[in-house]
Parts: C-alpha cells; sequence; structure tokens
C-alpha cells in the first residue's frame, strides 16, 4: 500500500519583515487573592483564612484585600472554593504572574496569518481579523516546553537554523562519539540514529529530499523569538525526524507503522501524520491502538484529481478515519475562516479545521517557503497538542484530544462540515487543561525495550476519563443497505455495521418517513473505542405496515458518551415490495 503525502503545493519564497521582543511568560502560583467583606472582623479572618487551609503573607492596598498562601498539600482550588463559600468573603482567586508583552522577533512572524491573523493581506488576500489559531495569545499565556512529537515525513533538515535547536536526538546514541561509533548502543536496532530514522533508505540519517517534511516540522516547532524567520506553534518542543516517503512523496504503510513503534519506544507523545490515501489498513489501525499514550494527528486530506474536497464520510481517507481515540482529524481553513476549496470535510469524520492555506514555513536548506493543504493544517493542532501538553504534562491522551475539539471557534464554514464544527483555537483548548496538571501527576513513560499492552476491548470509560471539558459528542460510523425489500425487512430486520470513536452507548429507532405509520424499535447497543458492532433493529407493528406499505423507512442512531454528549445520525432505507 501507497502512502500519498496531502500537501498541495509548496514554493520557495524569499520574504522578509521585523517584528521587536520576544515574547514572555504568565504562570500561577501557589497563593491567593482574598478581598474580605468590609464587615468581617480581625478575629473572623483569621478564622476564615485558617479553615481554608491558608496563611495571610500581606495586606494589599485596596480595603479588604489580602495576599495569602496555601498550605503545603492542600489543593490550590478546594482553597479557592472554601473561601468562596464563606459570607465574608468576596471573591477569592489565584496570584496569577504578569510579565511584558511583546511580539517575537522572526522576521516573517507578520506573515504568519494562522498565529495571529490582524487582517493582513496573505499573498494578495485580505483576511478576517481574529481568524486565527489564537497561538500567540497562547504563549503569552505561559507553558512548558520539551514535548516530543514525531514527524513522520519526509524527513526534517535538522540542520535549518530555525529548527536545529529544537531537532530531537537520541540520547542513548549520543554523546561520547556514539554518533557514529557503528554500534546500536541503546540495543534498539538501529545503529547510530541519534538523529531518528529513515526507513526509505534504511540508514540513520532521514534528511528531508522532498520539503514536505521541513515544511510541516516549521509549523510545529520552529524556534520563536530567534530573530529568524518562522514561529513554530510549540516552539519548545523536540522535532523527531522520521522519513517514510520519499523524494516523490510517497511509501509504505509498513514504514509508517515502524515508524510508530520508533516514536513510542523514543518517548514521542504526539505524532504529526500529514500523510494518507484512501486504503485502509488493518495492520496500521492495530498499530495506532496498541499505542493508546500517543495522540496521532492526521490530515483529512486535500480531495481528488479535480482539487475539491470530497466528504470523508463517504470516501474516507486513512489514517485520518480510523475512528480511534487517540486519532485527530483535520480539516483546512484559509485566513477568512472558510474552509478551504481543497480540504476534504465529513460531519463524523474529520474532528476539527486548521490553517491550512498560504502557510509559511522551514525549507530545506536553510530557506522559507509556502504551501498550502491539510497537510499544513495538521502541524498546527500536533503543534496546539505539544504546547497543551507542555502545559499539563499529567493530561491523558483523552484530555488534550477533548480540549482540542472543544476548545474550537465555531464558524457557518465549518458546521456540518466537522465533527465539531469549528477551527483549532490554542489558547481556549490550552485553559480548558490547566486544572489537569494540578489534579494528577504525570505518568512514568513505559520502558523503550517493552512494547505498548494491547488495550483492553472494554465497552465502557476507565474509570478517571471524564475529562474536563469534554463537550464533544462521539463520531459514529454507519453502515446499513440503503435499499431493502420491506418483506426481509419485517421477516429479518435490518443489520447494522457501526464504530463509535470512543466508548459510548447507542439506541436505534426505526421511523416511517410521511406519517403513514408509526414504527418504534428502540434498542440500546454498546459501541466501545472504535470497534465495530454489528446489530439488528426489527420493526414493531409488522401488519400495519403490510397493511399500508411505506416507501422509506429512517433509521435514527443517538449516540451518547460517558461525559453526556450526543450526537443523532439518520440513515434513509428505501423499500421496494
Amino acid at each position: 500500500m501507497r502512502i500519498l503525502r496531502s500537501g498541495v503545493s509548496a514554493v520557495a519564497v524569499s520574504i522578509g519583515l521585523g517584528l521587536p521582543g520576544p515574547a514572555l511568560a504568565a504562570s500561577t502560583t501557589d497563593e491567593l487573592i482574598v478581598r474580605f467583606d468590609a464587615g468581617a472582623s480581625a478575629a473572623e479572618r483569621v478564622a476564615i483564612r485558617n479553615d481554608a487551609g491558608t496563611a495571610l503573607e500581606r495586606t494589599l492596598p485596596v480595603r479588604g484585600m489580602q495576599l495569602v498562601e496555601v498550605e503545603p498539600g492542600r489543593s490550590v482550588s478546594a482553597a479557592v472554593r472554601a473561601l468562596e463559600q464563606e459570607d465574608g468573603v468576596l471573591y477569592a482567586e489565584r496570584n496569577v504572574t504578569r510579565r511584558a508583552f511583546s511580539s517575537p522577533n522572526d522576521p516573517y512572524f507578520d506573515v504568519l496569518w494562522a498565529m495571529e491573523n490582524t487582517g493582513q493581506s496573505i499573498r494578495g488576500v485580505l483576511g478576517s481579523p481574529d481568524a486565527d489559531s489564537d497561538a500567540s495569545d497562547a504563549w503569552e499565556a505561559g507553558t512548558a516546553g520539551g514535548i516530543t512529537v514525531a514527524v513522520i515525513d519526509t524527513g526534517i533538515d535538522r540542520d535549518h537554523p530555525d529548527l536545529a535547536a529544537n531537532a530531537w536526538r537520541n540520547p542513548g546514541e549520543s554523546g561520547s562519539g556514539r554518533e557514529s561509533n557503528g554500534l546500536d548502543d541503546d540495543l534498539n536496532g538501529r545503529v547510530d540514529d541519534w538523529r531518528g530514522w529513515d526507513y526509505v533508505a534504511g540508514d540513520a540519517d532521514p534528511a528531508d529530499e522532498n520539503g514536505h517534511g521541513t515544511h510541516v516540522a516549521g509549523t510545529i516547532g520552529a524556534r520563536r523569538g530567534n530573530a529568524l524567520g518562522v514561529s513554530g506553534v510549540a516552539d519548545g518542543s523536540r522535532l523527531m525526524a522520521l522519513r517514510v516517503l520519499d523524494a516523490a512523496g510517497s511509501g509504505s504503510v509498513a514504514d509508517v507503522i515502524a515508524a510508530y513503534a520508533y516514536a513510542h519506544a523514543a518517548g514521542a507523545r504526539v505524532v504529526n501524520l500529514s500523510l494518507g490515501s484512501s486504503l485502509s489498513s488493518r495492520a496500521e489501525r492495530d498499530a495506532i491502538a496498541l499505542f493508546p499514550g500517543m495522540l496521532f494527528v492526521a490530515a483529512a486530506g486535500n480531495g481528488g484529481d479535480d482539487g475539491i474536497g470530497d466528504d470523508n464520510d463517504l470516501a474516507p481517507q486513512y489514517p485520518c478515519a480510523y475512528l480511534l481515540p487517540n486519532v485527530v482529524c483535520v480539516g483546512a481553513s484559509d485566513n477568512r475562516d472558510r474552509l478551504a476549496t481543497f480540504s476534504n470535510y465529513g460531519a463524523r469524520s474529520v474532528d476539527l479545521a486548521a490553517p491550512g492555506v498560504s502557510i509559511a514555513s522551514t525549507w530545506p536548506g536553510g530557506g522559507y517557503g509556502w504551501s498550502s493543504g491539510t497537510s499544513m493544517a495538521t502541524p498546527h493542532v500536533a503543534g496546539a497538542a505539544a504546547l497543551l501538553w507542555g502545559a499539563a504534562p499529567g493530561a491523558s491522551v483523552s484530555d488534550i484530544g477533548s480540549a482540542l475539539l472543544a476548545g474550537t471557534d465555531a464558524g457557518q464554514g465549518f458546521s456540518g462540515r466537522t465533527v465539531t464544527g469549528g477551527r483549532l483555537n490554542v489558547l481556549r483548548s490550552l485553559r480548558m487543561v490547566a486544572d489537569v496538571a494540578l489534579a494528577s501527576p504525570a505518568p512514568a513513560p513505559p520502558p523503550a525495550s517493552s512494547p505498548a499492552p494491547e488495550p483492553p476491548a472494554t465497552t465502557t470509560a476507565p474509570a478517571g476519563e471524564a475529562t474536563l471539558g469534554d463537550r464533544v459528542p462521539p463520531r459514529l460510523s454507519l453502515r446499513v443497505a440503503s435499499r431493502r425489500r420491506l418483506g426481509a425487512v419485517l421477516r429479518r430486520g435490518l443489520a447494522l455495521r457501526l464504530r463509535c470513536s470512543e466508548a459510548c452507548s447507542v439506541r436505534a429507532r426505526l421511523r416511517v418517513r410521511g406519517g403513514v405509520v408509526g414504527v418504534s424499535a428502540p434498542a440500546s447497543i454498546l459501541a466501545g473505542t472504535g470497534r465495530r458492532i454489528v446489530a439488528r433493529i426489527r420493526p414493531r407493528a409488522r401488519a400495519r405496515l403490510r397493511a399500508a406499505p411505506p416507501r422509506r423507512l429512517a433509521l435514527v442512531l443517538r449516540a451518547r458518551d460517558h461525559s453526556g454528549n450526543t450526537r443523532t445520525v439518520t440513515k434513509a432505507i428505501r423499500l421496494s415490495r
């Protein structure tokens, strides 16, 4: 099977504009600011502070306002709630840090409309202000770096001056001359793979012979504030180069699967997949399911030869279309907040849109280039995932995926064409996982020598998987014959094959269009974590149906996940005598 890259075009350019100053971050502490009611006595304030597990640090120059410190071992959020429940307290809030605001000094920052859209003209097209990902606002909110993103693509020009500082190095093959000693120092089956691995050439030099992978890598993690070129969404991330596509931009699914395993063993948390084709692979799906601790961000694809986007619900592209809880499928938006004309879409299969038209990014040889495609939209989401995980290292894949989807900006151009009906908003998603980092510690990564266990085939969500801010309904994939004989339906019912993108229950019913005869045949079906479920729905009132044969039935399915989010899918069934 061949995997084709999803990028539409890439053209090397020379562009240059300067902006001052690096951006600095804000943060929070274990201190709270409390404002007491003017009627609260000094003794009452002491009692309130003690009951909430806080201690006075100093008074502030506003009447009734104090800075207090939360006692060690006590939840900051719990302390805020305890204080605000007291009659003598007007409010309590975190003592957040403020720092100077400034824009990145990267010369091409002003053409990165995806990061900050002021309505500027991009290649002759005026944009709509704020039709962007709010990535620049998220930088000011404060994040931590160091998350590894596997770029499974055509390779990366790791010597590019805007990427070199963030290029991933294999610690087991680095230092003391291990980079070129001809030995497999870390015993992973690859010799001298300190830079990643080239599955096309079968060597340790995943250099980019196409340009696609380098462009993708720049959007994810080009260094910000270094007075060079562009800025990546998560400029503190580590870019792992895994070359699976050749100079023409194609490669085999076997190499892609091998790259998944390498990325997992090497500690990647996010996988960028700006590639795909219309051919499904059970092996690839099983490989993705084998690594539930990694988030796979995949391109929706760019339509057919006509350059017009297709409906992925009808003609799916893979790996984007795998209904797995650790896969996020991305379409492309333009600088006017419209779905790109070339972008594939799907109300049940494409999760969200992200900027993907006229994107400026890094290019092999130290240059920069324009490119358009869902391949360019995908790294915006992958970078956002890395940014969120940097701020909330204890978050789960479910936490990050739900925040990316629930944080989108709704838009008419995406309604009915994506699961969320929206476009990526990094800042809003970041806020949704802010408390996750405080609530749970980061899990210890599995040993590199031990493969991840096969996820259990459960139909209910594991304990604690209800995520903060999960407002995204499950995706439901349905297969059922669209034409049936009435007699066969009355005797045997309808056979359904369905998958749910997460653990969910599905309630099915049949009804007659036109109101001739009312029919209801409810059935609850558990559809867990992407597994295919086969069920049979039988109509009631069969005698009445025979007496007044309808021309069509409507099959209505309502899926509900563990957070209470619901999605309804309707399928028309034409009937013949």
